[in-house]
């Protein structure tokens, strides 16, 4: 008869092993490497929860795992996402501001935070904090070798909309161009098209005035 290890049966029985223990022995965090692994599944299976919209059930397994690993950064990051995309506004800026420190007492290098703390407060109308925060994550673009193209996609088409939304149509064009030719960015394309009719529009405003 095989017996479980101790520890394994209680990670089952508390329901933290929601992926094949396979997938759990290989899974490792990039911000956080001694992260134990069956934790690291346990969020990759939040996060997946999470993207497939359902909110609910992702922020509950997230704080299951903070519970048990208060300093995890992405579980905490992706709590904080869990909040944004429920609506949540204000435990999602609480949320990212304690992801936030996490970060900095780890050291850790990551622009999709800053990212993604500008987004949430360009949905939420406060165009001035988004620009902090979506500079700052530009900032961070050039120290964070290995943010991947996503987050370099969305960096540069949420400054292309905030600038858009300011009115600031050449710094939009600037960032949105980069989102599209360098990242390929849909959105970016269908928002240049928006930022020409407007600019069009400008331009015989002014020719008529």
């Amino acid at each position: 008869m095989v017996h479980k290890p101790r520890r394994t049966s209680a990670l089952l029985a508390a329901g933290w092993l929601l992926v094949p223990l396979a997938a759990a022995a290989q899974a490792t965090d990039r911000f956080q490497p001694a992260t134990p692994p069956e934790l690291v599944a346990s969020l990759d299976a939040a996060r997946a929860l999470r993207q497939s919209q359902r909110y609910d059930e992702s922020a509950e397994a997230l704080r299951r795992i903070l519970a048990q690993a208060p300093d995890y950064y992405r579980a905490q990051y992706n709590l904080a996402l869990a909040y944004a995309q429920q609506g949540e506004h204000d435990k999602a800026l609480e949320a990212f501001s304690r992801a936030a420190e996490i970060k900095e007492k780890m050291g850790i290098v990551d622009a999709s935070l800053e990212n993604s703390i500008g987004w949430l407060h360009l949905l939420r109308g406060d165009l001035g904090a988004a620009e902090r925060h979506l500079q700052r994550a530009l900032v961070e673009l050039a120290a964070d070798a290995e943010a991947d193209e996503s987050t370099r996609r969305k960096v540069y088409n949420n400054l292309g909309t905030l600038y858009l939304y300011t009115g600031q149509l050449d710094l939009s064009r600037k960032y949105l161009e980069t989102a599209k030719t360098q990242y390929g960015s849909a959105l970016a394309a269908r928002s240049l098209e928006l930022l020409g009719e407007l600019q069009a529009k400008e331009r015989t405003r002014r020719e008529d005035g």
